[in-house]
């Protein structure tokens, strides 16, 4: 059941499956031809479950989970947390120059500057 989704690079997708107790997000590697090619399991996310996620442009991934907000490595190893009072649901980069996190939440939309920029293919 794929819910979130994001470009790492044109050829990388990674998904999250919301129904996947277990806190995975999962590689596809898209061929030049357009084949999609099943890579596994890329990370695990504790606590909590990934659900919206984005990718900055240095390849860090932040993903939506339990507490907040993880912030991984392009390798899929977890770098640091962004906490949020609530469960966090989605998130994207914006603003004028792609710096600033927007985070949608149980109840409530956060919003935190800061100095990276999203991707943008």
């Amino acid at each position: 059941m794929p819910n979130g989704l994001a470009f790492a690079a044109p050829d990388l997708l990674l998904v999250s499956d919301t129904h996947d107790d277990e806190g995975h997000l999962y590689r596809y590697r898209l061929g030049p031809d357009g084949t999609v090619t099943p890579e596994g399991r890329w990370a695990t996310i504790r606590p909590g479950v990934p659900d919206g996620f984005g990718v900055d442009d240095s390849g860090r991934v932040w993903t939506s989970a339990g507490e907040g907000v993880h912030v991984l490595s392009p390798g899929g190893e977890e770098l640091g947390r962004v906490l949020v009072p609530e469960t966090v649901s989605n998130l994207c980069f914006g603003g004028p120059d792609g710096t600033e996190l927007f985070m949608t939440a149980t109840t409530g939309l956060y919003h935190i500057p800061t100095r990276v920029r999203g991707l943008r293919l």
